[in-house]
């Protein structure tokens, strides 16, 4: 299937999100398209999946996985 989708659109113009479990740190990339559209549907602060590897709803867009675990480094400017 996947092999179809690039046939008629080439790699470099289908978008991906970096995807992250909050459970397990499962990495994934999925398709913008497919993300959003789910989404839309719900009430959610955030989107999210079923992570594949532990079968947990906690896949999480990579930024949103560093805000929940606190992984990000602020810099103040003066």
């Amino acid at each position: 299937m996947e092999s179809e989708i690039t046939d008629y659109f080439p790699s470099c113009y289908i978008e991906v999100i970096d995807m992250k479990c909050l459970d397990c740190d499962y990495e994934e990339e999925v398709e913008a398209d497919i993300l959003l559209e789910c989404f839309e549907m719900t009430n959610d602060d955030f989107p999210s999946c079923i992570c594949v590897n532990c079968n947990g709803d906690n896949l999480v867009p990579k930024d949103v996985y560093d805000q929940i675990k606190g992984n990000f480094i602020y810099k103040l400017k003066k």
